[in-house]
């Protein structure tokens, strides 16, 4: 289940009982994440603290989902990542792309 925490145009997003950032985790948060696109001044974050992997289409559309929100003017970031995702980015040279706060 998703929860949504909001301190003033911060967002912060849950993944609550997700262990895999897939197709499956998508379809629940990306109609959450394109409405908060449309509100100015917003900054989302995308809590991983229950993450253990992310898969291909997850980091696909994680890269499409930073995009679309630089080009809106929407602050788009990942938190509470763990060692292996972050090694997978890192592999996958996605640090410039990807904006991962510190935990």
């Amino acid at each position: 289940m998703v929860k949504i925490n909001r301190i003033d145009q911060q967002f912060i997003i849950s993944l609550g009982n997700y262990l895999c950032f897939n197709y499956t985790t998508l379809n629940e948060i990306q109609p959450i994440i394109k409405d908060l696109m449309n509100i100015p001044k917003t900054e989302i974050i995308l809590n991983f603290s229950s993450i253990q992997l992310v898969d291909s289409a997850g980091f696909s559309k994680l890269i499409e989902l930073m995009e679309e929100a630089n080009e809106n003017g929407v602050v788009f970031s990942l938190t509470n990542l763990n060692g292996k995702v972050k090694e997978l980015i890192s592999l996958m040279k996605l640090e410039q792309t990807l904006k991962v706060l510190d935990n």
